[in-house]
């Protein structure tokens, strides 16, 4: 069960945790549905080409159709990972602590010092960090949008849900924005480590033991240095 947390959390990917509300900030609603069939194709399309991807851990192909915010993100958690000390560390939210720890337990020194987020982003993928379980029985419904962002009703093994996935035109192409449903997850996981009983430290050590197989050491508070 952690372990199938684990990886949807850090997928970046597709998540049957989140619930994810349409923005209510007037920007996207109901009523913004993509007349264009054209445009509902392309965001489909983005989600299919981000899936097939997925499922066969081409770490390459799947970045290119995420969004500049979702690897300039990435890219935040490489610095964190390289640079934080303990107590930066601790003050972060609970998923944006989780991921630099992530990278620091399982990624070697030597070559998180080469990464960038992009790099980030393409080890994680080609090294199965997404469940595929989760990946595999998830699609599209519905597409709202609102000039260049939009939102997507998500089905989970034909059954509509109350989810959704984010989506944002970037030089006239459709990508996934994985930085909200990053968010969203944050308040989600949240719940889950309370009824755990856990403290939010504990929960994630003992998630990266479950699925690294390696004892976290202490030493994982200390920055890498580049």
């Amino acid at each position: 069960m952690l372990e199938n947390i684990f990886k949807i959390i850090i997928g970046i990917a597709l998540c049957s945790l989140v619930s994810c509300d349409k923005e209510k900030n007037g920007t996207l609603t109901d009523k913004d549905a993509i007349d264009s069939i054209d445009a509902k194709e392309k965001v489909t399309d983005c989600f299919n080409g981000y899936k097939e991807s997925i499922l066969a851990e081409d770490g390459d192909k799947a970045v290119k159709f995420l969004s500049s915010g979702t690897v300039e993100l990435y890219q935040k958690y490489v610095d964190l990972a390289l640079d934080a000390e303990k107590d930066e560390i601790q003050k972060l939210s609970f998923i944006n602590r989780m991921q630099a720890i992530f990278i620091r337990h399982r990624v070697a020194p030597d070559k998180l010092r080469l990464f960038d987020g992009r790099e980030a982003l393409v080890y994680a993928v080609n090294n199965g960090w997404i469940g595929r379980d989760e990946t595999i029985g998830t699609s599209l419904g519905e597409v709202y949008a609102s000039g260049d962002k939009a939102v997507a009703n998500v089905i989970i093994k034909g059954t509509p849900t109350n989810q959704s996935f984010h989506f944002v035109c970037e030089d006239g192409v459709w990508k996934m924005d994985l930085e909200k449903l990053l968010v969203a997850t944050n308040v989600q996981m949240k719940r889950v480590v309370q009824e755990s009983g856990m403290g939010e430290d504990q929960f994630i050590f003992t998630v990266l033991e479950s699925v690294s197989g390696k004892k976290v050491q202490d030493s994982v508070w200390d920055p890498v240095g580049r």
